[in-house]
């Protein structure tokens, strides 16, 4: 099972920390670009703030047209500063 993780600005937007890829209405294989739409439907306000974050497949950085197919996370991190 796919968890998808949102940190900081991510989660704060969306109004929640993790979902599964069955709570988005997606199914595996699918691409970081189809999390990212199904959680800008989820929130729609949230977008900008999704379309601006790393991505990370199982500790792998990915583009919009990375597959997540297999993965056990998925996690989703805005920009950040911090010393």
């Amino acid at each position: 099972m796919t968890r998808i993780r949102l940190f900081a600005a991510a989660r704060h937007s969306v109004g929640r920390a993790e979902f599964g890829l069955e709570d988005l209405e997606l199914t595996d294989p699918t691409t970081v670009g189809a999390v990212i739409e199904a959680l800008s439907a989820y929130s729609p306000s949230a977008r900008p703030v999704l379309e601006g974050c790393s991505v990370l497949v199982d500790g792998e950085r990915r583009s919009g047209a990375g597959r997540v197919e297999g993965a056990q996370t998925v996690d989703l991190l805005p920009p950040f500063a911090g010393g």
